[in-house]
């Protein structure tokens, strides 16, 4: 099987071939109240997990630009579904990824990308993807540079109850005679997105995401952005 990275699962292979299965929400939305901070850069990497702040047997890796979330170049039919394609992209004004491998575990990978927003650009990206999951159904994904299609299914599965907002998706890709397969939850946390990844290279299928790891970050996030 190909080596699969988050870069081809977002961008070669849903533009190849992916079927995302399971979408959900979960709003803890709050009433009116004083802004949340918009962190700056420096700020947003503080707010990122440290090797200390994690469960143990994971460990941080700062992955390379191609393999980081978030390189899909890829355009959606119908164009209503594009948020799902660029799921939790937005226009951030900051953003840190690091990924988190367990020595016990070799073949699965868990990535993570943390944003900041200015205000408002947080809730719009959540209310975009939060739309676009209930009118689609399936889209096409056409990759921009090569010009593969792939063909993507959507079916709504259930978000943890963190943060402000919550979405979960499981997405497969198949194509070139292989199947893969991963989970990403989105999670707003004031004027912040945190995204997290994780599949198994060898099996092409999804991989629970850790609550302690996502649960960390969350808190985190909450304490930076006040």
């Amino acid at each position: 099987m190909r080596r699969i990275t988050c870069r081809t699962i977002l961008s070669a292979s849903l533009a190849a071939a992916v079927g995302l299965t399971a979408a959900g929400c979960s709003s803890g939305k709050a009433g009116s109240g004083p802004a949340a901070k918009v962190l700056t850069k420096a700020q947003l990497q503080a707010a990122a997990l440290t090797a200390g702040e994690l469960p143990a047997g994971y460990r941080i890796v700062k992955p390379a630009s191609a393999d980081a979330l978030f390189t899909s170049t890829s355009t959606t039919t119908p164009a209503e579904c594009q948020p799902i394609q660029d799921i939790g992209a937005g226009k951030p004004t900051a953003a840190w990824a690091q990924n988190y491998p367990q020595a016990a575990k070799r073949t699965q990978v868990l990535a993570s990308r943390i944003a900041a927003y200015a205000e408002g650009g947080a809730e719009q990206t959540m209310t975009d993807l939060e739309g676009a999951l209930k009118r689609c159904t399936a889209f096409q994904a056409k990759n921009n540079k090569d010009g593969s299609v792939t063909t993507v299914k959507v079916t709504p599965g259930k978000a943890p109850a963190l943060g402000d907002d919550a979405v979960q998706l499981d997405l497969a890709s198949s194509g070139g005679g292989s199947i893969s397969a991963l989970r990403m939850v989105l999670v707003r946390t004031g004027t912040t997105l945190a995204l997290f990844s994780a599949f198994d290279i060898s099996s092409g299928k999804p991989v629970p995401l850790p609550q302690q790891v996502l649960s960390a970050q969350v808190d985190k996030l909450r304490a930076a952005t006040g």
